[in-house]
Formats: C-alpha cells, sequence, structure tokens
C-alpha cells in the first residue's frame, strides 16, 4: 500500500509561492546589480539611483506575474514549476559563489583566456543534475510538507545572503558625486599651423592583428607615408591601466597605493607636460576616464580640453538597466551560457549625456562617434600654440561600434569584429594625413600610432607567448618616402624621447633614447609587467626579454610580485 501524500495547506503553498516567485528577480533584478555597482562604482560614470529603481520595478513585476502563475497552479505543475523556480534560484546562488572557477574579467573584455571544456561540461552537469533531482523529488516525494520546509529554508537561506551581502556593499561604498572634472571632446581635431605631435593610440593594437590585417589586404599600410614600421616593440605593462598614464608621463605604478594616488603622483611628477608647454605646446588629451584619471583635476593646467560638469542626462535608461541585468546574469550563469552575454566593462560609456562648463561632452571613446566627429568638423587650425595631440581609440578592443568603412554598427563583443575595426580606424587615420598634407603640416609633424598593450590571451595563467604591441613613427621632416621596417628592440620607454627629439623639444630633462636612436643589433634587456589576476592576490609577473621580442623563448621570468587588487 503506497504511503498517502501530505499537501502543502493553502498558507504554506502561499508562502512557498511568494518566496520562490521573488527569490530570482531579488537576487538579479535587486540585489545582484546592486551589489556589482556598489563593490565597482569607481568604474561607472552614474550613480545607483540612475537604474536601480528601475530594475527594482522591473523585479517586482516579475515576482508578481510568477506569483500569480503559481497562486492557480495546482497538483504536479505546481510542485514542478515550484521546484524549477527554487533550482534556478539556489543554482544562481552556488554558480556566483562557487563555481566560476577563478573568472576575473568578463568575456566580452578577452582578458579571461575562456574556460576549459572540461569545467564548462562539469559545471553543466552540476546544474543538470540538481535541476532533475529537484524535479523528480517534486513528482516523487509523497511527503509534500517536508519538502516545502526544505524548500523553504532553501529560498529564504539565499534571499537572506543576497541581502545581507548588498548590505555590506552599502557600508563600504562612497557616495558618487555627479559633479566631476573630466576631459572633453574640446579640439579634437584642432592643429597648429606651427609643430604638431599627433599619437594615435589605439587600444589593444597587437602585432598579432598587423599581421591578420597584411594577410587580407597586403598594401594596406602602403599610404603610411614617411613611417617606420617597429616590429620588435613592446609595452610595459599588459592591460590599459596603468599603460596610458605611464606613456603619458614614464612613471612606473609600484602598485603600492590606489589608482587615484598613482595618477596623482604620475602627472604630478612627471616632466614631460611641462616641457611640451615650456615648448609652446596646446596639450590635447582624449583618453578614458578610470583607466587613465578618476578627475582631469589630476593634470592641474597643463591640459587644455579639460572642462567640469555639474550634472548629467541618461540617454536610453531601460538600455542601461539592461546592460546591467547582463552583468548580473554574467555572474550567475552557467559557464557555457557566459559567451552568450555579450556585454563589455567598457559598454557603459555611451549612456551619459554629460552639462560641461562649456558646449563640449566628455570624451567617451566610441570609435564610430569620433569618425563622424571629424567627418563632421574636418581639422581645424590655430595659430596661437603648437599642439600636442594624444587620441585614444578602442581599436582592437572590445566593444566594436565601427565597420571598416567608419560606419556605426550595434556594438559587438566578438574578436572577428576586431579587423574591421581596425580597418575603420586607420580610415580616420588616412583622411586625417591627406587633411594635413593639404594644410601643408604634414611635413614638419610627428606622428605616432601605436597600442597601450598586446592583445589579451589569458591573464589567469602566466604568459605562454610573446607580447609585442604594433607601433608605426614618422619624425618630422619625414616624408615622401615609402613605409619602412626596423627590427631594433624598442619599447614604451623610448616614446617620449621620441617625441622630445622628432619634435626638436629644448629641455634639461634626460628622455634617454628615441625609438630612432635604438640600432638592430642593440644589447637591450626591456621589461615587461604582465598583471595576473589570481582573485584577491593579484601579481605583476615581471619578465625581462632580450633580442627578438617575437621569440618567446627570449622571454626570462624575472620576479613575481604579489599586489593584492591590481584595481583598487
Amino acid at each position: 500500500m503506497s504511503k498517502e501524500i501530505i499537501e502543502l495547506s493553502s498558507k504554506q503553498k502561499l508562502w512557498l509561492s511568494i518566496l520562490a516567485a521573488a527569490a530570482l528577480p531579488f537576487a538579479v533584478l535587486i540585489c545582484g546589480i546592486g551589489e556589482i555597482y556598489l563593490n565597482n562604482s569607481a568604474e561607472f560614470l552614474f550613480v545607483l539611483s540612475d537604474f536601480w529603481p528601475l530594475s527594482i520595478g522591473i523585479g517586482i513585476a516579475i515576482f508578481a506575474v510568477l506569483a500569480i502563475v503559481l497562486r492557480f497552479l495546482k497538483g504536479k505543475a505546481f510542485h514542478v514549476v515550484l521546484s524549477l523556480l527554487v533550482w534556478l534560484a539556489l543554482m544562481s546562488y552556488v554558480q556566483g559563489v562557487f563555481l566560476n572557477f577563478g573568472m576575473n574579467s568578463l568575456g566580452a573584455d578577452e582578458l579571461a583566456g575562456g574556460v576549459g571544456v572540461g569545467l564548462v561540461i562539469l559545471d553543466l552537469a552540476i546544474w543538470l543534475l540538481t535541476g532533475a533531482g529537484f524535479v523528480l523529488a517534486a513528482l516523487l516525494v509523497r511527503d509534500k510538507q517536508t519538502l516545502g520546509m526544505l524548500a523553504t529554508v532553501a529560498l529564504v537561506m539565499v534571499i537572506a545572503v543576497q541581502a545581507i551581502n548588498l548590505g555590506l556593499a552599502f557600508v563600504g561604498s562612497e557616495e558618487k558625486e555627479k559633479t566631476q572634472t573630466v576631459l572633453t571632446t574640446e579640439n579634437i581635431f584642432e592643429v597648429s599651423e606651427g609643430d604638431n605631435v599627433i599619437v594615435f593610440l589605439l587600444d589593444r593594437f597587437d602585432i598579432y592583428y598587423y599581421q591578420k590585417l597584411l594577410e587580407q589586404e597586403p598594401h594596406f599600410f602602403d599610404g603610411l607615408d614617411g613611417f617606420t614600421f617597429y616590429d620588435n616593440n613592446i609595452s610595459l605593462y599588459s592591460r590599459t591601466y596603468p599603460s596610458v598614464t605611464y606613456m603619458l608621463t614614464g612613471v612606473e605604478n609600484p602598485f603600492k597605493n590606489t589608482r587615484e594616488k598613482y595618477f596623482e603622483d604620475a602627472y604630478a611628477d612627471s616632466p614631460f607636460f611641462r616641457d611640451l608647454k615650456d615648448n609652446g605646446y596646446k596639450i590635447n588629451l582624449y583618453t578614458s576616464a578610470y583607466y587613465a584619471y578618476d578627475d582631469a583635476s589630476v593634470f592641474g593646467d597643463a591640459v587644455d580640453n579639460v572642462s567640469r560638469y555639474q550634472d548629467y542626462v541618461i540617454e536610453g535608461r531601460m538600455e542601461l538597466v539592461f546592460k546591467m541585468v547582463q552583468l548580473a546574469l554574467y555572474r550567475y550563469a552557467p559557464l557555457g551560457v557566459k559567451d552568450s552575454i555579450q556585454v563589455s566593462s567598457a559598454d557603459f560609456g555611451g549612456f551619459i549625456s554629460f552639462d560641461t562648463d562649456n558646449d563640449y561632452e566628455q570624451y567617451v571613446m566610441n570609435d564610430a562617434e569620433t569618425y563622424r566627429l571629424f567627418r563632421e568638423s574636418g581639422l581645424t587650425t590655430q595659430k596661437k600654440n603648437n599642439t600636442f595631440t594624444f587620441l585614444h581609440l578602442n581599436g582592437c578592443h572590445s566593444p566594436y561600434t565601427m565597420d571598416e568603412n567608419g560606419n556605426a554598427i550595434p556594438s559587438n563583443n566578438y574578436a572577428s569584429a576586431a579587423i574591421p575595426a581596425l580597418k575603420g580606424c586607420f580610415k580616420l587615420i588616412y583622411e586625417y594625413i591627406e587633411q594635413l598634407k593639404a594644410l601643408g603640416l604634414y611635413e614638419d609633424a610627428t606622428i605616432i600610432i601605436t597600442g597601450d598593450h598586446a592583445r589579451a590571451m589569458d591573464d589567469t595563467v602566466d604568459v605562454e607567448g610573446a607580447r609585442v604591441t604594433a607601433l608605426f613613427v614618422k619624425e618630422s621632416g619625414s616624408h615622401g618616402t615609402p613605409l619602412a621596417d626596423s627590427s631594433a628592440p624598442v619599447c614604451q620607454e623610448n616614446l617620449r624621447a621620441e617625441i622630445v627629439k622628432s619634435a626638436g623639444l629644448k629641455t634639461q630633462n634626460d628622455y634617454g633614447a628615441a625609438f630612432s636612436d635604438i640600432d638592430e643589433d642593440a644589447d637591450i634587456v626591456r621589461k615587461y609587467y604582465f598583471e595576473k589576476s589570481n582573485g584577491d592576490k593579484d601579481e605583476i609577473v615581471v619578465y625581462h626579454v632580450k633580442g627578438d621580442a617575437k621569440d618567446f623563448d627570449n622571454w626570462t621570468l624575472h620576479e613575481r610580485l604579489v599586489i593584492g587588487e591590481i584595481y583598487k
């Protein structure tokens, strides 16, 4: 004789329905989004109130729908749907806390290097087996009250832990101010009728992309009149932070203080901007907040395209919420699903329109928008000063917003879009060059096209292959000659010296050797600081490179420096 079914009481069924309907939207749309923002608020340009009320409203709406559905389900249908909701809530929490296997970056940022197939299969098996177990229990276990009690405990635990984590995030967070000093788009395409130094920084411009583009179009770079291509150039760092600041200042990051402290010290201690100013240069920087500066007041009065904004407007609030939901889902989803959640840390800069002290908005890296501004204005000239322009583009880094013709495309994070985006960047550069020539300013211009760092492979393991950054240099006075090649062992340490030499700056400071001062057979040991993610014990893995950097046999692991957190 079969055991009698012990059914849930109406009151038990009601409370279980409320808990099961609330757990998932509460975890993702309220706690998950809120906690992720609060723990990383320095990376976002907006404040919590810009998206959280709407996400809370959506979460409440989803809760209401699920609760109503559960209220009217009966018998096995109720228990199966209930078990699935409990399974999703519990496994999402388990995934986010225990099963992400050291993933420290978003997949679309192309830093994690991917997860092994074995781990993906194991993770999927855990999800499927637990899901099958929950459904079978709902169908076969006859003591529904005991089952309901266990489900209640699981749901209360998930909700309570998420709420506690959110509370802790609130306690540890600082209120973000809407008033801030920023780099704007002012004078972005202004050049001097005197001397010009122009640096085009294409993010993640690895020599790999240069080679891939040449395979498609062997003569693509032939239009770089008077340039030299250096195929043996390495960046000092493996990420945008602190590469950009190092390129501009020559001050290495000791990784002993916060980002803000490094920015403050580097821009204050470096003589480079002062020497440019003393030589009559107007300095215009166009680069990203957070990775190159936090508040543009750190530049003092050296940089010209600085403005303070008092407020901003969120454009596309629903789209912003959707991106924040994607962030939360990326945390809670199974490993095999994460690649389909295409969200990048660089996606969040396009939701804001700033009200600055002038008519210019904050410069946000969006290559299609930058190219549109260029086509709209073209180059303009001024007579008062020489001009130093540093233009940082997404280049080979996702999200790719531009095709090879410079047209805007929907934000695309797939690696296959890197080459079309690179072509689009060079379309802008080639048109910029042609306009310089038309203005009679090309011959005397110093132009450098390079990357801030090489491409990402896997930032969770030691370097396993050469990391070489593409570099093109046109010195002042060089023109009317085909693209030359050099295998000289150069690095970012030579960048400021090259500018000083080519532009003929008068200075009492010793900047060392320029790119063009290095012989191809020079016996030079270069450094490479690989920023390795190890959770809460991140490392700087220091390599010494001697000879051809493209040959990984010439890379020697020198030392490891445990720094705690890279971004602090």
